[in-house]
């Protein structure tokens, strides 16, 4: 299974690499918050695996939870795969002021 290349990082994503701890928590209560059917525990591990893997800098990985958080019928373990969420979060991520 190929992940989005961390070389594809965006000039947002070098300013924030990475989340902490306490950010992903933070993260995974709006995303519980945007899908009631997403509890905070499963949406902390999920932001943590893609965390894990690279999958994108602090922005990209906030970006991509959110657009999986609004997609009907998602889970929280979708933010650990590759997808158009994370297509359209690269793509977001790429722009700068």
């Amino acid at each position: 299974m190929s992940h989005p290349s961390p070389v594809s990082a965006t000039p947002v994503d070098y300013l924030v690499p990475s989340l902490t701890p306490g950010q992903g928590s933070a993260l995974a209560r709006l995303l519980s918050e945007l899908n009631p059917s997403w509890n905070h525990r499963e949406a902390y591990a999920a932001v943590g695996s893609a965390v894990a893997q690279n999958m994108g800098g602090a922005v990209a990985v906030c970006v991509a939870a959110i657009i999986a958080a609004s997609s009907v019928g998602s889970s929280p373990a979708d933010i650990g795969f590759p997808g158009s969420h994370w297509e359209c979060a690269h793509t977001i991520t790429a722009c700068s002021i």
